[in-house]
Order: C-alpha cells, then structure tokens, then sequence
C-alpha cells in the first residue's frame, strides 16, 4: 500500500469519517504488522467510536513498537480509567 491511502484514513479520522479510516488502517496493520502509526491511528478511531476496549488493544500493540511514546502512555491509561480523553494528534504525514 502507498503512504498516500495511509495520508487518506489520516485526513478521514480528521474529518470524523470512522469507518472507513479504520477500514484503511486496518489494511496496513495486516500489510505490515510493523507499522505502528496503524495501530495509534486505529485506538483513535476505536475509542471514538464507542469502542474502548479495542482502542486499548490497539494502544498496546503500539507500545510494543514505539514504547516511549509517552502521550500514547497516557491516551492508554485514560482508557483504562474509563476516561474519554482523545488525542487531538494523528500519526502520519497528513497529522501535520
């Protein structure tokens, strides 16, 4: 997949278009496993979509990859504390 489709689900995260931004995400985590910002970008589209505890499966396979992240560490725990704390910041090229 190019960068550009993953540019795509970025700006449909934005604009609030879930399902089909995690559909696009979707396919790069299973294209390659090893691209976090798939996993970031789908807890943002879970944990707005009412689906919290996808969205922390999602932040956890993250944090395998990318452990530092403390801003992720936090979106986590907020999860976890039934907190609805979103993110405002999107990973990837589009995010700027």
């Amino acid at each position: 997949m190019q960068l550009r489709e993953f540019d795509r689900g970025v700006s449909l995260l934005d604009a609030k278009q879930y399902a089909e931004a995690g559909q696009i995400f979707e396919r790069y985590k299973k294209d390659d496993p090893t691209m976090a910002d798939a996993y970031y970008n789908l807890a943002i589209v879970y944990a707005n979509s009412g689906r919290e505890q996808l969205a922390v499966q999602e932040l956890q396979n993250y944090l395998k990859l990318s452990p530092f992240d403390g801003e992720a560490r936090r979106f986590l725990e907020s999860l976890k504390g039934g907190g609805d704390s979103v993110p405002d910041k999107r990973h990837g090229a589009a995010a700027k």
